[in-house]
């Protein structure tokens, strides 16, 4: 039998930022980065996704279209594989995936996105 380690939200996020791979949004024209930050956070019962926006003066505005399987985005409705959000200055926003029933699972991942 095996066993997973479960964290909480709090715990996740922390693990993001420390273990995860981090990712800066650039400007989508001029490849000028931005202080936007996405961590991305592989573990036994799923995958996380932690963003942070440190700038002072610019909003981001992304969306995530997931091809799952074994994995449900907690929140969205049975079936529904889409994340869509606007990030303002100072925000955070955190994205989890669960693995369902102990199912090995599989992700694919398309990501548009804009800065204001």
């Amino acid at each position: 039998m095996m066993s997973a380690v479960l964290h909480g939200p709090d715990k996740l996020k922390a693990l993001c930022k420390e273990k995860g791979k981090k990712t800066q949004r650039l400007h989508t024209k001029t490849k000028a980065p931005f202080e936007i930050y996405q961590y991305q956070y592989k573990h036994q019962s799923g995958i996380a996704y932690f963003y942070e926006n440190l700038t002072s003066g610019n909003t981001l505005q992304e969306k995530l279209q997931f091809q799952l399987s074994g994995l449900t985005i907690e929140g969205n409705d049975e079936g529904n594989n889409i994340v869509e959000f606007r990030l303002a200055p100072g925000q955070t926003k955190f994205i989890e995936l669960k693995a369902i029933g102990g199912m090995q699972w599989k992700i694919g991942c398309g990501m548009a996105y804009g800065i204001m």
